[in-house]
């Protein structure tokens, strides 16, 4: 694993067993799948006792992977990052878009063809890494819109 996906991962409140497992997935899709990928996100919420993981995300040139409640099973899907997506919703609480506080709180669903979604979250700092991806891999790669008149 990149040593900036694993010090994200620990910034995020990674230990082991949890980093151990976040290799394994990342193993997977890398070794196993033979994807490139570029980035990694850690879709996750906070409730009263912490933070929350719920998703594992890698995403290369050319694809979206999720690993789906990672520290519990093995659940793994890929989608075409070009061509089927069609559109993004975003829903933001105390965050201004270039800082973020504790209380910052991000979610951004993607809609791909087929009524298939992404839904990923973020609190505090990761909700700047969140719109991140939004500016380098899901804007870019929406479909242009017919425009008419």
């Amino acid at each position: 694993m990149k040593s900036e996906w694993r010090d994200y991962l620990v910034s995020l409140g990674f230990a082991d067993p949890l980093l151990e497992r976040a290799e394994e997935v990342v193993h997977f899709f890398t070794d196993i799948v033979r994807i490139k990928p570029t980035r990694l996100f850690v879709s996750e919420y906070r409730d009263n006792d912490g933070p929350v993981f719920n998703s594992l995300w890698l995403f290369s040139e050319d694809l979206i992977c999720e690993a789906k409640d990672f520290f519990q099973q093995d659940r793994f899907d890929c989608i075409p990052l070009r061509n089927s997506m069609t559109g993004w919703e975003i829903v933001a609480r105390n965050f201004d878009w270039i800082s973020a506080n504790e209380s910052s709180r991000v979610t951004l669903t993607i809609t791909f063809k087929h009524e298939v979604y992404g839904i990923l979250q973020a609190s505090g700092q990761n909700c700047l890494a969140l719109v991140e991806l939004l500016r380098s891999y899901i804007v870019p790669n929406l479909p242009p819109q017919e425009v008419r008149s």
